[in-house]
């Protein structure tokens, strides 16, 4: 058989040479083989499985100078390089292992892997010039490779995600409270509200966390629907700005930013650095995750299985959209989804035409998080997250409807694909942007006739049975800045009932009015129960990293909830019980003993007053005058104390029969007032 394959070769050559003395000096090129419409069929670059045959054949093409094919030329195939693990070696297989071009000029084998993963370099060898090589390269990996293949995928994607929450929190901690000066700029005007939606889901890191908190601020009457319209629509370009850096192939710098970003954090001297810190190693995380979900997906590169998905998904875009939709609600994060697309195209593995639909998706899919934050909340909440989905539809359909020019044109910014991904994310929300933004006092009366207003009397009546926090929400505890401002809200709210209470003691003791009284108790009951939830809601936002300040913020709530609580039991289980027994009693107050009670109330009623502005202005001089002003209460207390005493030596009827009331309605005020002095000194951070 050798002897066989020898005598042939020695015929072809001889048959070559005089191919070639008739020819004259024509020289003989090995290069990429073609099929009829001019595309490589080469089979170079490929991935498979070890000891099993690569997907396609390699094929390589003899040409003349002139680049026409000539028939007839012997070539040789044979490994060059490939694995060194152990002697047990089997090195990869050609069939044929050699051959003459057909009349196209070309040559093809099936080429067997070896039984070692790893690298196989091998050429095609022109028989008659041994100088004319074509090199081949190829990947062999293990038989669990899909296993591997899903680790490295999720695991990347993890990481990655890990990345964006890590960089997420790090920008919110570093601006401190800025988030929420940004918050108190928001205005009616629609371009200070998209530039406010870019900034703080720039912060966030995510248009999902972005409007949940719209979501949370209209479910507590903060905002209006036509407010938060335009917040969303820069909600959506603010998502592009990280996609945008990711789009970049900086792999190779991940470990070292993570390196810096991790050692600069234990070495930083103050909460700022730490949290830069943070932000430089996330960045890091980031561009890893990346780099293992692009390596992980390199098997797939030539798996035809896959190519025809990927094909299908260019020309059956809607499937793309709905794929994409579904993925990105469940990973809850568009950027997840792009940046998985953006993986593959840094592996070759997409073209534009099947990536759009997958931002497209995503860009719907973000869309989730925001329906299932406004489930349970009220019917405005709800409209604010509907309003979000059908931007991102309506902007979709037309986008599906316009997606040759729109691949036309994103190819024209970038040959690089990747980046393509990264415009085409950038261009569609910013076309949702251009489209929406002129016209939001209408898309906001679309939205109403979709989910009309509900009849006001009704929704008077669930209220005033349903008696629950407004501004706790649970979605924002992870944006401590956020969390702390709804607290705050909170405690306002629970300030102006114990005012309400205050207010109508003293009715409730001029007039006798017990049902008064009933319902001053059962004001309490509502202190009582914000008390407890906003007690329950700071603690839980201990779990979260806070700022020095954040930390000073909440023991200064806690403590001011604390001190509301305890001013509402005096006014409900001390004033109240002492009113029902004047009204049992039918006691009555002397003229001069009952003016003395109305005067201290005042004082005290007015001192409440001055901490609670002082409360909403951080007003430090005011928190100051306060504290004073209980030290004259507290002269007052023992002044008209004194007096009762000395009317009751001479004998003053009415002072004899209300005395024990009156004593403890004075001291009961002038507790009140010790308490409310006690918030100040907190407003002050004297405690």
């Amino acid at each position: 058989m050798k002897i066989l394959k020898l005598y042939i070769s020695i015929i072809s050559l001889i048959l070559l040479g005089l191919s070639t003395f008739a020819n004259g000096d024509t020289t003989l090129h090995l290069t990429d083989a073609l099929d009829i419409d001019g595309e490589i069929i080469s089979g170079n670059e490929q991935t498979g499985i070890v000891n099993r045959p690569l997907s396609d054949k390699i094929r390589v093409m003899v040409v003349d100078d002139e680049n026409n094919p000539v028939e007839g030329v012997l070539v040789y195939f044979g490994q060059v390089a490939g694995p060194i693990r152990c002697s047990k070696i089997v090195p990869l297989k050609f069939e044929p292992d050699s051959a003459y071009t057909d009349k196209y000029g070309q040559v093809a084998s099936i080429v067997t892997l070896g039984n070692q993963k790893g690298e196989y370099h091998i050429e095609a060898i022109l028989a008659s010039n041994p100088n004319q090589k074509k090199p081949y390269h190829f990947i062999a990996y293990g038989e669990g490779w899909i296993r591997f293949l899903l680790f490295g995928l999720f695991g990347g994607l993890a990481i990655f995600l890990l990345g964006m929450k890590i960089c997420g929190k790090g920008l919110q901690r570093a601006a401190g409270n800025r988030l929420k000066s940004i918050l108190g700029t928001l205005t009616k005007n629609r371009f200070i509200g998209m530039f406010i939606g870019i900034v703080i889901t720039f912060l966030l890191q995510s248009s999902s966390a972005m409007t949940v908190m719209l979501v949370s601020f209209t479910n507590a009457g903060l905002m209006t629907l036509s407010q938060s319209l335009a917040v969303i629509l820069g909600s959506g370009i603010g998502t592009t700005l990280t996609v945008q850096m990711i789009a970049f192939k900086l792999s190779d710098y991940a470990l070292l930013l993570v390196a810096i970003g991790f050692f600069c954090s234990l070495l930083s001297k103050t909460k700022q650095q730490y949290h830069i810190a943070r932000v430089v190693m996330s960045f890091g995380l980031i561009f890893f995750g990346m780099q293992v979900m692009s390596t992980s997906v390199l098997p797939l590169k030539n798996n035809p299985a896959f190519g025809m998905i990927l094909l299908k998904l260019g020309t059956a875009p809607v499937w793309g959209v709905i794929i994409a939709t579904i993925f990105t609600a469940v990973v809850q994060a568009s950027a997840a989804t792009i940046g998985l697309a953006i993986a593959f195209a840094f592996q070759g593995l997409i073209s534009l035409e099947a990536a759009i639909p997958l931002v497209l998706g995503a860009n719907i899919g973000t869309c989730a998080t925001a329906l299932l934050a406004s489930i349970g909340s009220s019917k405005e909440a709800f409209r604010v997250a509907l309003a979000h989905t059908l931007f991102k539809v309506f902007g979709t359909i037309l986008m599906l409807l316009f997606l040759k020019p729109f691949v036309i044109f994103v190819n024209w910014l970038t040959p690089d694909i990747p980046r393509q991904i990264a415009w085409a994310h950038s261009f569609f929300n910013i076309a949702v942007v251009i489209m929406f933004l002129p016209f939001i006092q209408y898309y906001s009366k679309l939205v109403y006739l979709i989910i009309p207003k509900p009849n006001e009397s009704k929704d008077k009546k669930i209220s005033e049975i349903e008696f629950v926090p407004k501004y706790l929400d649970a979605k924002v505890l992870q944006t401590p800045e956020v969390a702390m401002g709804q607290a705050t809200r909170e405690v306002y709210r629970i300030a102006d009932i114990v005012s309400d209470m205050l207010r109508d003691t003293i009715y409730v003791f001029a007039k006798d009015n017990d049902e008064m009284r009933l319902a001053v108790k059962v004001l309490d009951d509502r202190v009582d129960l914000l008390s407890e939830k906003t007690i329950l809601y700071l603690t839980r936002l201990i779990e979260e990293e806070l700022t020095e300040e954040q930390s000073a913020r909440e023991m200064e709530l806690l403590y001011i909830v604390n001190q509301l609580e305890y001013i509402g039991d005096i006014i409900s289980h001390t004033l109240m019980s002492l009113a029902r027994k004047k009204i049992e009693g039918e006691v009555s107050f002397s003229e001069e003993g009952w003016k003395e009670v109305q005067e201290l109330y005042n004082s005290v009623k007015e001192t409440f007053r001055m901490t609670f502005a002082a409360f909403s202005t951080s007003d430090q001089k005011l928190a100051e005058q306060v504290i004073f002003a209980h030290e004259r209460v507290l002269d007052t207390y023992n002044e008209y104390y004194r007096a009762h005493i000395a009317r009751l030596h001479k004998g003053v009827p009415e002072t004899i029969e209300s005395s024990t009331i009156h004593l403890d309605i004075i001291h009961a005020l002038e507790q009140i007032d010790f308490q409310s002095s006690c918030i100040a000194r907190a407003i002050r951070h004297e405690i």
